[in-house]
């Protein structure tokens, strides 16, 4: 099949799928006619990452709750920072009310940069790991009845 075009012919061009990247936007020039000059056409992609906070009660290993200053609904106290590999992120311990922040397992990863690894198992199939976990434990406060 013969693929060579001319001045005036339409052309097109499509992104192209890679594992663990997202297409940032299709650009302006990806359809078109052909001209003398030559024609550059650039997909960018990122790599999308995230770190999940999660705020953890140490005796039952379950996540804390916390109540929604908007609503007054309770909701899970979990936090999560969207972005993308390499960028910078700080993660801070929160305070509740029934509950002390156990300052010896302070979380060694609670800032630093967000990472994107592509892991192949022994089978060849790939997966994308882009999102650190980091944990920060609570210790129920002694109640006097």
């Amino acid at each position: 099949m013969d693929n060579t075009k001319h001045e005036g012919d339409l052309y097109t061009t499509e992104e192209k799928e890679f594992i663990g990247y997202d297409l940032v936007e299709v650009p302006a020039n990806s359809k078109g006619t052909m001209t003398e000059e030559k024609i550059v056409v650039n997909y960018y992609y990122n790599q999308p990452a995230k770190v999940i906070v999660h705020y953890i009660e140490k005796t039952t290993e379950k996540e804390l709750e916390e109540t929604n200053p908007e609503t007054g609904e309770v909701q899970s106290s979990q936090v999560t920072i969207e972005g993308f590999n390499q960028d910078e992120y700080t993660t801070e311990a929160k305070e509740f009310k029934y509950y002390t922040l156990i300052e010896t397992e302070l979380p060694t990863n609670a800032e630093g940069e967000m990472k994107v690894e592509i892991v192949e198992d022994e089978e060849g199939n790939k997966t994308v790991n882009n999102t650190i976990d980091v944990y920060y434990y609570y210790e129920a406060k002694p109640f006097n009845i």
